[in-house]
This record gives C-alpha cells, structure tokens and sequence, in this order.
C-alpha cells in the first residue's frame, strides 16, 4: 500500500499523513486498511463535493415564487399525514395562460389543491373526490381540454377527471390501475393482480377501457422477466419496467399495429418505483445495485456506497430527476448501530436520500429521512425537488436544500475513515497532532484497534487549529462528527510517530 500524501519528516520514525481532499466519497466494499485515510469508509449528511466536509442535504417547508413574491405553502392543520402528491402545469385556454396546481392525497382518503399560480399559500380540499386507495395521476388532454386523471387499483374508485376548476368527472368500467403513462394518444397502465397483463385505452377516448376491437384492450406478455410493474413513455417508445428485465412497445394507431420487443434482462429484482427517465436514460435501483438503461444497453453503476443498499429490502425505494442529478429514497445499511432521524420511529420505510450526478458520478447522502414521494416542481422562477415524507414529517411538504438543516433542525453529520495500519503492520503509531481548518464547532474521534474511542472537542475558528492527541494505536480510524450550521471542515493532516 502506498500512500502520496504521507510526507517523511524523518525517514525513519514520523509521518505526516495529509487527508487534503474529501472527493474520493465512501467505499464500504474495498478491506478498510488497503484504502487510503481520505476515503470514507461511513459518511452521512456532509457535502464533500468541493473537497471540504460541508452542509449537506436538508428540506424546509415548501416555497413558491410568483412574480416578485415568494410564499410558503401551507399544509391545512386538520392533515395528519400526505401520502402522495403531484404537480400539474395545467394550461387554461380562456386566459391563454398556464395555471399550475399541486394536489396531494392524504390518509384520511381525501384530495387537496393549491394554485400555484397566485399569491395564495393555502391549500382547499378538492370537493366530491375521494378515493379508498391511494391513487396514480397524470396529466393529459380530454376532449381538448387539459385534465388531470386520477385512479387506483381499488375496485370501488373510478377512473376520475378534473380540468382545475369545475366538479371532477368519474368514468366507470375502467380497469384496477397500479401505474399509468400516455404513449400515442392512449392511455397504457399495469393493473391490479393481472401482473402479466398491459392495458391500455380507447384511441380517441382515454377513459373508454372497452375491450374491443375498435376500443381499448390488453396485451399478455409471458416470458422469463416476470410481471409488468410501471411503464415509461419515451420519445416513439413505451418501456415496461418488469420484475426482471425491460420489455419495449412501439406502434401507433390501430391495436393491431403493437409490437413488443423484449430489450434488458436481469438476474437481480429491479424496485419499479425507483425506475425514472433521467434525460436520454432510464436509472433504477435493482437488489444488486443502481443501473443505467439507454434503450439498448443495461449498465450496472458503480458506486461506493452501493453496498449499503444491497443487504436491505428496498422494496419502497423511490426515485425521482432534477437538474441532471437522480435522487434515490431508500433504506441503507450504515452499519453503526446508531439511530438517527426517522431510524428512531418504529415502522420507518426509507432511511436516506442519495442525490446521484449521471454526467459526473459525484453522489451525496443524507441519512434520518423517511421519504414516501419525491417529484420536481419548475414553473417560473421555481425549480426545486419536493418531497413528502412517513413517521416525523408525516403532514409536510417539503423541498429540497443543502442546509445541512432538516425542517429548522441541524442534522447530525459524520465522515468516518477506514481503519488503516498505514502500511506499517509490525509498527507502533503514536498519534502526536492534529491540524485542520474548521469554521464551526466539531468533535473529532480516534478508534483504535480494541475498539476504544477518544473523543476531542473542538471550537471553530477562522484560523489553523492544533489538536494534540498523544495516543497509541496499531489500528486507527479518524471521525469528524458537526452538529454546527456553520460547518466547513478542510485540510486536516496527521503527525504520527512510528516506535
């Protein structure tokens, strides 16, 4: 193991190891002590994107900007917890204007809707809509007006429209509805138990599901990838994301017209909800990993922390695509036995929140969350990434920061590096100093091989900090743990002495 960064002072008994750089990110794969000391071995809620140990990822309450104002919404008192919600740019051809909307859905089975396109930041109950199960929607074009589809995989809900102003409109005889997207002027869905099963609408009535010739009807596809569980429209193509693999509709008009190609197969489950056209490709989380699909090819990621996600369920694991960075809600393994945020709720479903750049693979973690929906809002002046959550933050909507800051309260934020024996197996290390910068207040933690912790406060300051350590260790790790809004931790370096 060779280290650039450790610089002899006397060739024959001090180091001085310098961790300069935070870029390298987590590898929880690689054996700990054959990885350098600046690449985590555990890191949470830190933005290390810039090579220093920053704020990271946080919500506050959800804002819009109109015109010159900027409201915060407000979410109605008697809410108890928002289930799913959805953004609308609905375009009112009285007014020759677009008209946004937000509607989200609630346990108490009830819809809520807010203008986004004035200055009001209330929310008001969508009259005569309710549904017994949480529902899918969509967007689309209805006898030339522009509605919003709601339905569900109850049988006692109906497909249901609504334009944004005048009473929803129920249409009856419409299948049990899992997921839902528009490709050639059709309605395609998944449906209930039916999971061999696509289904899809009349041509020139989306809410006409008569299965006929002339009319709407359903596609078997029986092969070794498993059930039909969400459908992406792309460009000339509708994707179905399978249990194992990909499969592709093309064709337009007449149902005879259809056809089916069978593209990607994977010998790992791919979580259909974490499945989002993220540009030119399609990312999803599979049991084994995060891949990348281009219509061609399925590509495995490689990532670092990839291995925190594959020792759990990630069954709610949820994905959404915002300004060329897909982020991934889902359970990870942190290994710790900490609990931080949500993790201290029984029943939480997600843990974290990875923000994941496709063009550069840089990533950041946010651990404590439990996020049940996630969607990007861009209207105007706003373009943000909203979400809402399960268990702490039930009743809230909010957007996303890099405060470091979840709701007002500063998150707890460590970077742990491995446990290394620097390449010196038969050598004492006697940890003499440390010199960073750090402009907020810190704790810094030594383990050493037995498992034994020492703790050191630190106060930030504008200038240098020396923190003298006197410990002795044949096996170390190094911590930084902030709790401070201020944090911004750089260029720490080690004197160690070899005996």
């Amino acid at each position: 193991m060779f280290y650039r960064d450790i610089l002899p002072i006397n060739e024959h008994t001090v180091l001085q190891v310098k961790l300069s750089n935070f870029l390298n990110g987590v590898d929880t794969k690689t054996e700990q002590n054959i990885l350098p000391l600046n690449i985590a071995r555990q890191t949470y809620n830190y933005d290390f994107s810039s090579g220093a140990l920053t704020n990271g990822l946080g919500f506050k309450d959800l804002t819009i900007t109109v015109g010159d104002v900027t409201k915060t919404m407000s979410v109605p008192s008697t809410v108890s917890e928002i289930k799913n919600f959805w953004f609308f740019n609905n375009y009112n051809k009285t007014y020759e204007e677009f008209q946004p909307v937000l509607v989200f859905y609630t346990s108490e089975k009830k819809l809520y809707w807010a203008p986004m396109y004035t200055t009001d930041t209330n929310f008001y109950e969508l009259l005569n809509l309710t549904f017994n199960s949480e529902p899918v929607a969509i967007n689309m074009y209805i006898d030339g007006r522009n509605r919003i589809v709601f339905c569900s995989n109850n049988e006692n809900d109906q497909l249901t429209a609504w334009d944004g102003q005048n009473f929803p409109v129920s249409y009856p005889d419409t299948p049990k509805i899992n997921t839902l997207a528009t490709h050639a002027n059709r309605l395609f869905a998944t449906v209930g138990n039916m999971k061999n099963e696509l289904w899809f609408s009349d041509e020139t009535n989306p809410c006409n599901w008569n299965v006929s010739e002339f009319d709407g009807g359903y596609i078997e596809i029986n092969d070794e990838r498993g059930g039909l569980n969400n459908v992406i429209s792309y460009k000339n193509y509708l994707y179905i994301i399978r249990e194992f693999g990909i499969s592709r509709v093309s064709g337009y008009g007449e149902q005879t017209d259809f056809t089916i190609k069978h593209l990607a197969l994977s010998n790992s489950r791919i979580y259909e909800k974490s499945a989002i056209l993220c540009g030119d490709i399609i990312l999803m989380l599979c049991r084994d990993g995060l891949y990348s699909f281009d219509g061609i090819n399925f590509s495995k990621i490689d990532a670092g922390f990839v291995d925190m996600i594959t020792k759990f369920d990630n069954s709610n694991a949820i994905g959404g695509f915002l300004d060329g960075k897909y982020y991934l809600a889902c359970k990870l393994d942190f290994g710790d036995g900490q609990q931080i945020g949500c993790e201290a709720t029984q029943g939480y479903q997600n843990n974290a929140l990875v923000e994941f750049d496709i063009n550069s693979g840089e990533y950041l973690i946010m651990r404590g969350v439990d996020i049940c929906a996630l969607r990007p809002i861009q209207i105007d002046k706003t373009s943000k990434l909203v979400a809402c959550f399960k268990t702490q933050y039930q009743n809230k909507l909010g957007e996303l920061t890099h405060s470091g800051k979840i709701f007002d309260t500063v998150s707890k934020k460590v970077w742990t590096s491995p446990k290394t024996d620097m390449g010196y197996p038969d050598k004492t290390k006697v940890l003499r100093n440390l010199c960073l910068l750090s402009k907020g207040d810190i704790t810094v933690i030594i383990k050493t091989e037995e498992e034994k912790e020492y703790k050191f406060s630190v106060m930030g300051s504008n200038k240098p900090i020396k923190i003298p350590l006197s410990l002795r260790a044949k096996l170390f790790s190094i911590s930084f743990i902030s709790e401070d809004d201020t944090c911004n931790i750089s260029n720490p370096q080690l004197e160690i002495n070899l005996v």
